[in-house]
């Protein structure tokens, strides 16, 4: 029978990271904004000054001179930077059941803590940088500092950053393998299973001890390898039995490209004229009316007779908005086998106040005895991302998820504070 997460602990999983929007409609890698060449986690110079004014406020207009110039998140010369991120959540926790009349009864509205994750890097010498980050909870009780809801999930990520040329960057440590795209929101059924919700393919603060190299020779290209123990896998394929035949490490390889695409007005011939009248023969400059920032890539991970692979897509305009795609497709031992697809659409009015829509379908196959058994399940996500003050987001969302056994539609509010 299949195993059925609770919609409640499942939107509980949404953890801190780069917003891959912001990178189609900047025209620039997520790695660009934070101090892991992979994206996400704790963010750099660029990262947290980008953000210090964004809002519909900011802090000089509320009386906060002080945090207003503040220049950098960067301690002593640079060489320690400090980042947090605390997020909480309105939602409805549970799924929906019949009572004795056979009425449908909605799970009870309630707030619950989904993130309370502070990071530090040091910086000791030019091309080395040291940064961890610690995820505490969500139900953090009697001393357990390190308390997971899904097999596979690490309470902290921790590596050693050495950057010997520009372009490349070889990573070591306890990481997490750059699969697809590393989306903010882990929610998203491209990184799940359909048939064992209660066990996403690629859990929250997924991380394994490993070594990755990051490898951007041109501004429209990047390979990312790398290899993992795979510790962390074996507890998602194997928990609760044996479902994958592994190896103790596993593999992880991407290609992406990047490029960008500029539109270009015809140059404006010149109205000026020499001393008998005769135009002169120049022309003006040409004008660049619309630029576009494409990726296209695809990424494999797996060890043993387990492989995910993952292909996306995105196109975003400069300041405007952005088209993000992408699927996933695993296989393993016991012909359990997943599909999912995602497409999401972003427009940005202000930078503090932006609309995002998304789609998304997953299916789970699994032989079970003589025959096949399938699961089903459809998700569609209207959001606004608000930032009232620099480093304040408000994101209100509905959703509506349709199962097998259920369709569920509610509306959530995320409070996330970060530095």
């Amino acid at each position: 029978m299949r195993a059925l997460v609770t919609l409640g602990v499942w939107l509980v999983a949404a953890t801190a990271g780069a917003v891959p929007r912001m990178s189609l409609t900047a025209g620039s890698p997520c790695a660009t904004c934070h101090v892991s060449p992979s994206g996400a986690g704790l963010r750099n110079e660029i990262g947290w000054s980008a953000m210090s004014h964004t809002g519909a406020l900011t802090f000089d207009q509320i009386g906060l001179d002080f945090l207003h110039d503040q220049k950098s998140n960067a301690l002593f010369d640079g060489t320690v930077m400090l980042g947090f991120d605390m997020r909480l959540q309105y939602v409805r926790f549970g799924r929906p059941t019949l009572d004795a009349d056979g009425d449908v009864v909605a799970p009870e509205a309630r707030f619950i803590p989904m993130q309370v994750q502070p990071s530090i890097a040091v910086v000791p010498t030019d091309g080395l940088t040291l940064t961890g980050t610690w995820s505490a909870g969500p139900n953090t009780q009697d001393g357990e500092w390190c308390d997971t809801i899904y097999p596979g999930q690490s309470c902290y990520e921790a590596q050693a950053i050495v950057e010997p040329t520009a372009g490349l960057a070889l990573r070591a440590g306890v990481i997490q393998p750059s699969i697809g795209i590393r989306h903010d929101d882990h929610t998203m059924y491209v990184r799940s299973d359909a048939y064992e919700r209660s066990r996403p393919l690629v859990p929250p603060n997924y991380a394994e001890p490993g070594l990755e190299v990051n490898w951007q020779p041109r501004s429209w290209f990047r390979t990312d390898a790398g290899g993992f123990y795979a510790h962390k896998l074996d507890e998602v394929m194997n928990d609760t039995g044996e479902t994958a035949d592994l190896w103790p490490v596993s593999y992880l390889a991407r290609v992406t490209f990047l490029p960008q695409m500029q539109f270009r007005s015809a140059p404006e011939a010149s109205t000026e004229v020499d001393e008998f009248g005769d135009p002169i023969a120049t022309s003006g400059e040409a004008r660049t009316w619309l630029q576009l920032n494409t990726w296209l890539g695809a990424s494999v991970y797996g060890s043993g007779d387990y492989m995910m692979q993952n292909v996306f897509l995105g196109v975003g305009r400069s300041g405007g908005g952005s088209l993000m795609l992408e699927g996933s497709h695993s296989t393993r031992t016991v012909d359990h086998e997943t599909f999912a697809g995602m497409v999401m659409l972003s427009y940005e009015l202000f930078d503090w106040f932006v609309l995002s829509a998304r789609a998304e379908r997953a299916i789970g196959k699994v032989d079970v005895g003589a025959g096949r058994d399938e699961a089903r399940v459809s998700q569609y996500v209207a959001t606004l991302e608000l930032f009232p003050i620099p480093y304040v987001e408000i994101r209100p969302e509905y959703r509506v998820i349709k199962t097998d056994e259920y369709l569920l539609g509610q509306t959530t509010v995320q409070l996330h504070v970060f530095y």
